[in-house]
């Protein structure tokens, strides 16, 4: 192995320009030395060429070419010339040669060797020359990925098996990635986690001795993005609010390297349709809220998720899909409620427990929790005040004692059947308060209210708005003097409903 110092090189460079009709006896007798392999050490772009001794007899030295032109009348320059006659191999840097235009790492660059005799002949093997390698890569943006391209390797009887792609990790050790046909000159290495990436081509062939050889590329390195795909993207609560509009709160990975979401939704739990597309920076994305207006409807059961995409509106991952948390009332007796609900799975930890709401006459208190059961009796009794509807709406809360999520259900109603009774008489003095006051007997009456009562001439002694409060049988703070008098009996109820009564009532005195 000789190792070519620039200073001797430059002293023996000549410039040789070779026909390949060269007819000479001389040529036709001297067996060149075939070249085994041509290479680049990736790590500081020296060059090697590797050859195997001529067979002929009497060889003075052998000529290393560098090969500038290949087309047509192949052009070369000398190198160096070497003592002798062996297999050997040449290393040399192209940084310090005024013979190269290029560096080894910047183009292919291609080499022959020839052998001369002692007596001035010499074999002209100028076209059976090996070419190094040549590697390229970029980035590409949709996908995210790296491209690697190489030129291929190209030697005189040469056999070319495979490409190994082999990267250089930061610890300096070599990994091989991939191994490719001979036929094929690049391929796409997909991000990782690392930034600063390095990269050479191994050619893999066998030469003219049928020996099995490698050659190597330049390196390539590059600086590329790191994209981090949210690691994961969970539901944290579903509400549906008093006016039926949906409220999901997502809590997405805040390492993302993206900001492209949709929102989705599904009856079916597939064949998902867009609701709305959405660009979320890092502090919009724990949590994120969606709200569609009025998007709560009883009687379909509706799917909801969230998918994130990359910079190439790749989907990249996607919530869990989730129905809403619903609530069902019905009316088991006069006075009872049965209240369910459907919460879905959506917390890892469980639920610590469910608070049940009851909304009466605009009016909404708890009536109740529970921590594992999803159905509750709800007992009215005989408050007959609580109006025409009666609703319900559940509070799910996350089990965890650090900021717990919270979801709502939907609102649930009963409608009761009113009642509605006016007394036909009263006595103002009688000792069981209710004959001494005319109101009427109710159930589940809310809404407006207005009573009225006239005397026989049709003037109205007593009005009221409230439904408590009902006529006591005077006038002018004086008892009226007895007989039948008229009523009017007003009432709208929270459903649109309208009551009206007219009739009469008798006032007696005495027990």
């Amino acid at each position: 192995m000789k190792l070519l110092q620039a200073n001797i090189i430059t002293k023996l460079t000549v410039l040789l320009t070779i026909a390949l009709s060269f007819s000479s006896s001389y040529a036709q007798t001297i067996d060149p030395p075939d070249v085994s392999f041509v290479s680049i050490n990736p790590y500081s772009n020296q060059v090697s060429v590797a050859w195997y001794k001529s067979t002929s007899d009497n060889i003075a030295f052998t000529r290393i070419h560098y090969i500038y032109d290949e087309t047509g009348l192949i052009k070369a320059k000398t190198i160096v010339d070497i003592q002798g006659n062996t297999d050997d191999t040449l290393l040399f840097e192209t940084d310090t040669m005024a013979v190269f235009p290029f560096e080894a790492n910047e183009v292919p660059l291609s080499f022959a060797v020839d052998a001369y005799s002692q007596n001035g002949s010499n074999s002209t093997s100028l076209r059976e020359y090996h070419t190094t390698m040549n590697t390229k890569i970029s980035t590409q943006t949709c996908p995210s990925q790296l491209e690697i391209s190489w030129s291929s390797y190209i030697g005189y009887a040469v056999t070319v098996n495979s490409y190994k792609i082999i990267e250089v990790d930061n610890t300096a050790s070599e990994i091989v990635l991939e191994t490719v046909p001979a036929n094929q000159n690049k391929t796409i290495i997909p991000l990782n986690s690392q930034s600063y990436r390095r990269f050479f081509i191994e050619a893999v062939f066998t030469d003219s001795k049928g020996n099995v050889r490698t050659s190597r590329s330049n390196m390539v390195d590059i600086t590329s993005p790191i994209y981090t795909s949210p690691s994961y993207i969970r539901v944290q609560s579903v509400t549906t609010t008093e006016t039926n509009s949906i409220q999901i709160q997502f809590d997405i990975d805040t390492a993302t390297s993206f900001t492209k979401y949709q929102v989705q939704r599904s009856n079916t739990l597939g064949g998902y349709s867009k609701l709305i597309d959405v660009e979320l920076d890092k502090t919009e994305i724990s949590p994120y809220e969606f709200t569609l207006t009025n998007g709560f409807s009883p009687d379909t059961t509706m799917y909801y998720r969230l998918v994130a995409f990359d910079n190439c509106n790749n989907s990249i991952a996607t919530s869990q899909s989730v129905p809403l948390f619903t609530c069902n009332a019905s009316e088991a007796t006069d006075t009872k409620h049965i209240v369910t609900w459907n919460m879905p799975n959506i917390w890892t930890e469980g639920i610590a427990t469910y608070n049940i709401y009851r909304i009466t006459n605009t009016n909404t208190y708890e009536i109740g929790s529970q921590t594992n059961a999803n159905t509750f009796i709800d007992d009215i009794g005989t408050d007959y005040t609580i109006g025409s509807k009666v609703c319900y709406r559940i509070e799910a809360i996350q089990n965890t004692s650090n900021n717990p999520y919270i979801s709502i259900s939907n609102t649930a109603c009963v409608d009761k059947t009113y009642r509605l009774i006016m007394p036909n008489a009263i006595n103002p003095t009688s000792s069981i308060e209710e004959n001494r006051i005319c109101k009427p007997t109710y159930a589940f009456i809310s809404g407006s209210y207005v009573l009225q009562i006239f005397d026989r001439y049709g003037v109205k002694i007593f009005e009221s708005n409230d439904i408590e409060q009902g006529w006591n049988g005077t006038y002018k703070n004086s008892y009226v003097n007895p007989g039948s008098y008229q009523y009017k009996l007003h009432v709208v109820l929270t459903n649109g409903v309208t009551i009206d009564r007219n009739g009469s009532i008798t006032v007696i005195f005495g027990d």
